[in-house]
């Protein structure tokens, strides 16, 4: 790389000297200006050094500028600007790579770290080779320098999120913790003052078991005050309270001074599972050391692991905590508990965990679950295998037919921990036998249940189709009565035949009604894709009769394609569009609006009206078969169209609802899936 005083024979540093047969500027003469045109536009420092004299540098690009902040002749005529420019740390041996290319004549690739003009730090990556011509005589030395610090950043805080998960297995206990995360911390930004504030909801306590501070003493566990730490809690944000943002809070009142001024303070929540579980806090009180923006990046980005680290050893030590402390409590749990150490080996069972294994408490204490056959062949150790390797917990059923003499089923739970600094395995074991047996016997009920329905639906349809016929007889024998022999009848019997004939035609559309309910599930056809703007269409022309007649109007608004039976589609938009004519308010002609939007892979569909509505208290009857809220003289029906429509739509997996208010009109409400999963989807 350029720009650096070479060393001489006798071990001093001697200044290179000026170039005389090779102009040291950009000018187009040097370069060409199709050579020019083609390094500006990359996102890089390119270099040309001299061959002849070590780090003489015939070109660089104007990146240099973006990328540094030093414009290119600066570089060319300040023989000590890169050196200087080369991080302290890492100067020596950049300098040391450097001597050792140019004599060797070989590519390098090196990353270090250079200071800007503005004082940042920033991370390169600097690669050089040697150019010839075709005879192999060496013409010039061609370099490119990437700005990669975005890289090496994220390289930095995965290594410190990998580190913080590692202290978790390694570190004792919380205090441990808490040292490895502040030292982890130190290596990559100013952290001289750390503490670590932890919130528990049941006492409404903040608790600070980690307080490193130059000035002010550890706190005692309180209730929230009105302070920074309070404030991210409560607003489970990050903040960076520079000295002017801290000012701005207060005369607000979103915080009050608490302890000692800082001159930079940024404190980050630590969230596990979308639950605050407190918040850590850095701060400054040198005017000299404040933050930037890659360190408040860095706090944010390190403290979800910082959470779930500490989340995980509380976890742990509260397990410790009750092994070694609450054995009566152990021994009396349901739950067989037995713990294990690194090797394998049993060192603690209470009764059940005997019961459950079937075995004396001595001979399982024996045992090394490594060398037990059954636990390889039930798959108990690949669960045990995978919490010690993992280092969390891991749950499972085993289902096993050789462990024990008949069929069992068993609810694992490996919880790993640590005790006297060594690790071990925590089994929960409880026999759920009883329970997936109830599951099976449950599963076979259902489907009988579900077939009794589907035989009940079927005797459905099928009386109400023999119905029918002897039904049809009634009628027209009536109506032969009514012709032939009517003037035999006085004004009663006229009166009874009328009745008759009324009381069949009310028994006809029942039974329709009940065809038309039954085969909802018996005479279904596939879904299929389909336009319902045009399902729509055919029913307000169904309906056209009754529009005229009622003086009724529908305006029917764009409409989704979705996967859906277009029969019972028809259907549905037809029963809840003649419900709205019919349920019409006495001298005011009805007026029907339909229209629908698509949100989260469903349709809604709304059929709205301005007829007499209903009290909600009755929205759960109104979906029943033959529920009526009105008699007949006043509304024909048989209490069926709603009860089809909610058959319909739990059909296709849907929802259907209603809103209502009386003498004011009723909004129906379709939620149906865009596209059908339910296996019965036939596109043609």
């Amino acid at each position: 790389m350029p720009k650096k005083p070479v060393s001489n024979d006798q071990g001093g540093s001697a200044e290179k000297p000026k170039a005389t047969n090779v102009k040291t500027n950009n000018s187009d003469s040097t370069l060409g200006v199709h050579y020019r045109t083609l390094v500006e536009q990359v996102p890089a420092i390119i270099y040309t050094d001299s061959a002849e004299k070590i780090f003489q540098t015939l070109y660089i690009s104007p990146q240099l500028k973006t990328i540094t902040g030093y414009e290119p002749e600066e570089w060319i005529n300040d023989d000590t600007l890169w050196e200087n420019m080369i991080h302290p740390d890492d100067r020596q041996r950049v300098l040391e790579e450097y001597t050792r290319t140019y004599a060797s004549d070989q590519p390098s690739i090196s990353e270090y770290r250079l200071i800007t003009r503005d004082g940042h730090t920033i991370w390169v990556s600097d690669e050089t080779r040697l150019v010839r011509d075709r005879k192999g005589k060496p013409l010039f030395w061609q370099g490119v320098m990437v700005d990669i610090t975005a890289r090496k950043r994220a390289e930095q805080m995965q290594a410190a999120i990998y580190r913080i998960s590692q202290a978790v297995v390694t570190s004792t206990g919380l205090d441990e913790l808490f040292r490895s995360i502040h030292l982890i911390l130190g290596e990559q930004m100013p952290v001289l003052n750390l503490y670590i504030a932890l919130y528990d909801p049941v006492s409404d306590l903040i608790s600070y078991p980690y307080y490193v501070d130059q000035y002010d003493m550890p706190p005692q566990p309180s209730k929230p005050e009105h302070g920074l730490t309070e404030y991210v809690l409560r607003t489970r944000k990050p903040l960076w309270a520079t000295g002017e943002v801290f000012t701005q809070l207060v005369l607000n009142g979103d915080a009050d001074v608490i302890g000692t001024d800082s001159v930079d303070w940024i404190g980050v929540p630590l969230v596990v599972a979308e639950r605050v579980i407190g918040v850590m806090v850095t701060q400054s009180y040198t005017p000299g050391i404040v933050y930037n923006q890659e360190q408040y990046e860095l706090m944010q980005f390190v403290s979800t692991q910082v959470a779930t680290a500490i989340e995980r050893k509380l976890d742990q030590q509260s397990i410790t905590d009750a092994l070694e402390y609450n054995k009566t409590l152990i021994e009396s749990s349901a739950l067989g508990i037995g713990t294990y150490d690194a090797a394998g080996r049993c060192i603690l069972v209470n009764e059940a965990f005997a019961r459950i294994m079937g075995m004396p408490r001595e001979q399982l204490l024996s045992q090394n679950y490594n060398a037990i056959e059954t636990w390889k062949t039930s798959g108990l150790l690949a669960l045990a295998l995978e919490a010690t390797t993992s280092g969390k917990e891991a749950r499972g059923e085993i289902h096993t037919t050789s462990m024990f003499a008949k069929e069992t089923w068993l609810d694992c739970r490996f919880t790993p921990f640590y005790s006297n600094a060594e690790p071990h395995l925590l089994l929960y074991i409880d026999d759920i036998t009883e329970a997936k047996q109830a599951e099976v016997n449950l599963k076979i009920y259902a489907e009988k249940l579900e077939q009794s329905n589907r035989d009940l639906q079927e005797f459905a349809y099928i009386a109400s189709h023999d119905l029918q016929e002897p039904l049809r007889k009634v009628l027209a024998f009536s109506d032969r009565l009514a012709n032939k022999y009517g003037s035999a009848l006085d004004e009663t019997g006229f009166d009874y035949l009328k009745r008759m004939r009324e009381a069949s035609q009310r028994m006809q559309t029942l039974i329709n009604d009940l065809l038309t309910f039954s085969r909802v599930s018996t005479r279904a056809q596939p879904f299929t894709r389909l336009d319902l703007n045009l399902i729509l269409q055919d029913v307000i022309s169904d309906l056209e009769h009754q529009l005229e007649r009622t003086r009724g109007r529908v305006e029917a608004g764009e409409m989704p394609e979705i996967d859906a039976d277009p029969t019972q589609m028809h259907q549905l938009l037809q029963n809840l569009i003649n419900n709205g004519l019919k349920f019409h308010r006495e001298h005011v002609p009805p007026q029907i609006q339909v229209s629908s939007y698509n949100s989260g892979g469903k349709c809604h569909i709304y059929v709205k009206d301005n007829g007499i509505g209903f009290e909600l208290q009755y929205l759960d009857r109104i979906f029943k078969p033959f529920q009526r809220l009105h008699s007949r003289q006043e509304y024909e029906g048989s209490g069926m169209g709603l009860a089809i429509c909610r058959r319909i739509v739990e059909r296709h997996s849907g929802e259907i609802t209603a809103t209502s208010t009386p003498g004011m009109g009723s909004t129906f409400i379709i939620v149906l899936p865009i596209h059908q999963t339910n296996g019965e989807t036939s596109y043609e």
